[in-house]
């Protein structure tokens, strides 16, 4: 049977705009504006005060099992949030690393803290994981915020759509029920 799961380019930028729509809708009330691809991360989020959210989005085609990348894409993507925050005129509000993997860490101890849907700022996230972000940070010299690190887990995976989607379509449900229509 042949694979035709999307090449590894669309799914991650399938998963990057669907990871901007979740960001958008946890910030519509305060947002002016989002933008994916934007001058200094994948998607940035701009708020009338000038301040902004950075966020790197990494996806993993094959999340619930493939693990062999996740640091490299974690790592990559401190620097270029580091990188973004440094190059920018905005102030920054959050910096978020946002991808589909239940295991970002590739850390059995910190596994736990990212089933389903996830939010974790860096001071909430287990030890095992704030030291390997640490080794990060010391070994690229970024002298960052790490208060405004938050490792965010949006699942998304498989090529049955309504599945890909659910948790999207979970945070859309979750949205529209908060209008009280």
């Amino acid at each position: 049977m042949a694979d035709r799961r999307a090449n590894s380019v669309a799914f991650g930028f399938d998963f990057q705009v669907n990871a901007a729509i979740v960001l958008l809708l946890e910030n519509i009330t305060e947002m002016e504006s989002v933008r994916l691809e934007g001058n200094y991360e994948d998607i940035e989020i701009g708020f009338s005060n000038g301040h902004h959210i950075f966020a790197q989005a990494k996806a993993v085609t094959k999340a619930s099992s493939d693990f062999k990348n996740v640091r490299a894409y974690l790592k990559k993507g401190l620097e270029t949030l580091y990188e973004a925050n440094e190059k920018s005129i905005q102030t920054a509000d959050k910096l978020i690393f946002i991808t589909n993997s239940p295991n970002p860490f590739n850390d059995d101890q910190s596994k736990s803290c990212f089933w389903g849907p996830t939010k974790r700022d860096y001071s909430t996230l287990p030890p095992s994981a704030q030291e390997i972000i640490d080794s990060y940070v010391s070994e690229l010299k970024m002298q960052i915020d790490l208060s405004l690190l938050r490792i965010q887990v949006v699942p998304f995976e498989t090529d049955d759509y309504a599945e890909r989607y659910k948790a999207i379509k979970a945070e859309i449900d979750s949205f529209v029920g908060r209008l009280n229509l």
